[in-house]
């Protein structure tokens, strides 16, 4: 696959726009852990991460985690930045989108200071501590990478990537990092329910378990009688990598 540097790509028909480290009041750095929870999940539980090592304080106690977001569809907008505002210590200083028009959108209606073209500028922005990564799986690793070689913490939202091998070198480069924290935010279908699965099997309540079908129904997918997105096309979406 091709690594583009923007957002910008030829889209399917029905597709449309969607190292620093210190301590904070109110929000250390290794509770910078538990930031993901609430942008996708409004606090359902523990976060899974890619790295769990947090970084040492070296900066005043009394300067916020400043976060840049990085894409600005629908669940930026209604999830994730109404859920950073509620965490004491959090600051979101900038938004970079497809395009300096559509970022500044974002950032006139919820008075963010800097609206970036692209998210090479953002991740150039010295001012900026932490990036939330928001856009469509195709680009987790490519930013993932980048942002982690720029000296920034790494919360991506789920799909984790395109593919396993995707996931594998965000993994390998998070590790290289041992300062920085590089954290995934899984999807919050089945999150409640894990750990009672996972405890029931332990205790041999199933027995021996030698196999799994699951089957689910839901309804707006496939979308019958509208057009495909983004989640239909494996290009964008890829397989489901620890969705």
């Amino acid at each position: 696959m091709t690594e583009s540097s923007s957002f910008e790509h030829a889209e399917p028909k029905g597709l449309s726009d969607g190292s620093k480290s210190h301590d904070t009041p109110g929000l250390k750095r290794r509770e910078f852990l538990a930031i993901g929870a609430l942008p996708l999940a409004a606090a359902v539980g523990p976060v899974n991460l890619v790295s769990p090592r947090g970084a040492s304080a070296k900066r005043s106690q009394q300067e916020p985690i400043r976060i840049g977001m990085i894409g600005a569809g629908t669940n930026l907008r209604t999830v994730q930045i109404p859920a950073f505002r509620r965490i004491p210590g959090c600051e979101i200083v900038a938004v970079a989108n497809r395009s300096l028009e559509s970022s500044q959108r974002v950032t006139d209606e919820f008075n963010i200071p800097r609206a970036y073209a692209n998210w090479e500028e953002l991740l150039d922005d010295d001012g900026i501590d932490a990036v939330s990564i928001g856009t469509w799986p195709y680009m987790h690793r490519t930013l993932t990478l980048a942002a982690l070689e720029r000296g920034k913490h790494v919360l991506t939202q789920a799909r984790m990537a395109n593919n396993a091998q995707e996931a594998r070198d965000m993994l390998e480069a998070s590790l290289q990092h041992p300062d920085l924290v590089c954290q995934l935010v899984p999807t919050s279908m089945s999150y409640r329910i894990d750990n009672v699965l996972k405890r029931m099997i332990g205790e041999g309540y199933l027995g021996d378990v030698l196999s799994v079908e699951l089957q689910r129904l839901q309804t707006r997918f496939p979308a019958v009688g509208g057009e495909l997105d983004w989640r239909h096309d494996e290009r964008f979406s890829g397989y489901n990598i620890l969705n």
